[in-house]
């Protein structure tokens, strides 16, 4: 029987190589007494074992056979080793390839965390910036409300201010007309001086006249055209402000000079200050008469003027004895200023 070149039997009778002759004898009777068929009947494989152990025997007890087996049994273990030394050659190149498998795996991972932390900080930057025009335009909406809500206080405050009802003094609706006699020599009462007024204004003006007093000594001489002095003076209580102020605006504007009105109290009502002028509107005889304008803020008293300005009794009466003191210190003053007229004139 050939030798196998590729079984080793040193290994079947579980020996060295370097064994003995005695060692090697020794070693196959122990091993063919244990795999012997007839010790083994119920092992199928027993009879193929012990027929290999048998040829191992025999290679390795023959010089001959031995060396030769010897010799294949180095050469196999050579290339081996130089199989073995291949085999670790590529070891180390698969886990090169590994390592570098791992190293780009590694590097593509931290790429993909680069990326992403940089999509992240986009983000977050993105969202910082939402939230700063967010605040900025809620900041400006809150500007501007504040200032919407500023702007409306101080119009309402303003509009309030206008708005707001301002007293009339006792004068404020009450006029000093004076005239020339020569000019108007049918005015010598109060119903002929509203005559007068009704033709160069208009009726709807003088429908608004409350009362009338002329001076005491031009009524006195008021059937003496002589008598009557150079320039005749009245006093003219209106029921609104508004109708005063017309007649005052009317008049002054005449060239002629003959007849003329200024406030009893020497200055304008204090509801008239600040509005600024006047509206025009046509009087029948075609001269425009300025009104106030329709401002809240210039409340003329209706016909009732006393009590439209208080709602008892006891104020409305306190008013009228302050009004009649007013015209009574007015027909004082028109008297000393006749007195010194005539003084300087006599």
């Amino acid at each position: 029987m050939e030798m196998d070149t590729d079984v080793d039997y040193y290994a079947i009778l579980e020996i060295a190589s370097d064994s003995t002759a005695q060692q090697i004898k020794t070693a196959y009777r122990q091993r063919s007494l244990k795999v012997h068929p007839d010790r083994n009947p119920d092992n199928p494989q027993a009879a193929a074992l012990f027929h290999t152990l048998s040829h191992a025997f025999g290679v390795l007890s023959d010089p001959t056979k031995k060396a030769a087996f010897d010799s294949q049994l180095a050469a196999r273990n050579a290339r081996k080793l130089r199989f073995a030394a291949l085999d670790s050659k590529r070891k180390a190149m698969a886990e090169e390839l590994e390592r570098g498998e791992r190293q780009f795996k590694r590097a593509k991972e931290d790429e993909r965390a680069e990326k992403s932390e940089l999509e992240r900080l986009k983000e977050e930057g993105r969202k910082m910036r939402e939230e700063r025009e967010r605040r900025r335009l809620d900041g400006e909406k809150e500007r501007a409300e504040a200032e919407k809500k500023e702007r409306e206080e101080r119009e309402k405050e303003e509009k309030d201010k206008i708005n707001a009802p301002v007293e009339l003094g006792p004068l404020d609706t009450t006029l000093k007309v004076r005239w020339d006699p020569s000019a108007f020599p049918s005015i010598a009462s109060p119903d002929t001086l509203t005559k007068a007024l009704a033709t160069l204004l208009s009726s709807s003006v003088t429908a608004s006249i409350d009362s009338i007093v002329i001076s005491s000594k031009f009524s006195a001489h008021s059937d003496n055209p002589k008598k009557r002095k150079k320039n005749a003076n009245a006093v003219v209580s209106f029921r609104t402000v508004s109708a005063a102020n017309n007649v005052v605006e009317a008049l002054n504007r005449r060239t002629e000079g003959d007849l003329t009105a200024d406030w009893a109290a020497g200055t304008p009502p204090a509801v008239l200050n600040g509005t600024g002028g006047t509206l025009a509107s046509e009087t029948p005889q075609g001269a425009k008469v300025l009104s106030p304008p329709p401002l809240t803020s210039v409340r003329d008293p209706p016909p009732s003027f006393a009590s439209s300005l208080f709602s008892n009794t006891s104020e409305s009466a306190t008013l009228d004895k302050l009004r009649a003191k007013e015209r009574e210190k007015l027909m004082e003053d028109m008297k000393r200023q006749d007195e010194e007229e005539e003084a300087r004139l006599g």
